[in-house]
């Protein structure tokens, strides 16, 4: 997640405040007050996020490029999508934005991550998206630091509030999640603070059955050697920046910019690697990720998979990417609910 202040006009304000009183219920719209315009704090530099999710450049060596005759995509392995998958996950890909105010300071902070839509159960219309999936910790905020008020995204140049029952929560209210079996325990710390890092809400109706992801069969069994991509709308380049300096200070900019694609032109990138662990809620791989990715769906690839992945699996996503595991080189998602994939192993 990604973090940055704006400096807001007080018509802005009072706009985006009415907008918050008509989406949240009648309990929650009482005990918010308008708050002054926000200045920023210094010039240039952005306040650390809230949420403190730590992500991995795994795999330095990668260089995202262009995708060919696909607009506005990158990826950092042509040769693991082909290009009906791309121009598909193009269309699914969603900025998550996130308004909160900093307590210390009673400033509005912008923070950012991904979001993905999901098609509902049998029983409802299956041309309609109807459920919103991001990483929980991109709602859930430090306790008696920040106060959470909205989550939005744009589709087709117009914002819309989500809705996430868990943004109500605080991080202490979270149970972390062991990231490893007891056969597997390990003297490091491999809990991971975030819980099962997935919170759910409702999906806007304008949302269409292209912008959509499918979820993987039920019967299907995840391994390692599985090619997977996370599918990531690019945040204002520079906020991205700014991050990106604090993440990685022995890259320079201009070779963090090849290696995610961060160029005017590109609107999303999709960051490809392999499966390389599978635990009882949530895989590991080694694509590559920055601060912004949390929330990013995991997809499967459509190219070079071994014989477990059949093409109805192409496309279909398997979880929700959540950051850098603690202690091993690689990042993590966790699986998407009512997915009943079985566990293969390390």
């Amino acid at each position: 997640l990604n973090l940055c202040v704006i400096d807001q006009t007080k018509q802005d304000k009072q706009a985006n405040d009415m907008t918050i009183l008509n989406t949240m219920g009648a309990d929650d719209s009482q005990s918010r007050t308008p708050r002054k315009p926000d200045l920023m704090d210094n010039e240039g530099e952005k306040p650390p996020s809230p949420v403190r999710v730590e992500e991995k450049l795994t795999r330095p060596d990668r260089r995202s490029v262009g995708y060919p005759d696909v607009l506005f995509l990158g990826t950092d392995n042509v040769d693991l999508m082909g290009p009906d998958l791309a121009r598909s996950v193009l269309k699914k890909s969603f900025l998550l934005e996130i308004e909160a105010v900093e307590l210390a300071s009673d400033k509005v902070r912008v923070a950012y991550g991904q979001v993905g839509f999901f098609y509902g159960d049998e029983s409802d219309d299956p041309n309609t998206p109807k459920n919103s999936i991001t990483a929980l910790h991109n709602v859930v905020l430090e306790q008696e630091e920040y106060e959470f008020i909205a989550a939005r995204t744009q589709v087709r140049g117009d914002f819309y509030i989500l809705r996430f029952p868990d943004c109500r929560k605080v991080n202490a209210d979270v149970k972390p999640y062991p990231l490893r079996m007891s056969s597997e325990s390990s003297p490091r710390n491999d809990k991971w603070r975030s819980g099962i890092d997935v919170a759910t809400g409702s999906a806007p109706s304008v949302i269409t059955a292209e912008q959509g992801f499918k979820q993987v069969r039920g019967d299907f069994v995840m391994e390692k050697g599985q090619k997977i991509g996370i599918v990531v709308t690019m945040p204002p380049q520079d906020v991205l920046h700014s991050s990106l300096r604090k993440e990685y200070p022995h890259l320079d900019l201009q070779k963090l910019d090849g290696i995610f694609g961060i160029t005017n032109d590109r609107f999303a990138n999709v960051y490809t690697g392999e499966i390389t662990y599978v635990g009882e809620k949530h895989i590991e791989y080694d694509a590559n990720s920055f601060d912004g990715c949390s929330g990013a769906i995991v997809v499967l690839l459509d190219k070079n998979q071994p014989e477990s992945v059949m093409e109805i699996d192409y496309g279909c996503a398997v979880a929700v990417h959540a950051g850098a595991h603690p202690y091993y080189d690689r990042n993590l998602g966790f699986i998407v609910p009512g997915i009943l994939a079985h566990r293969s192993g390390d």
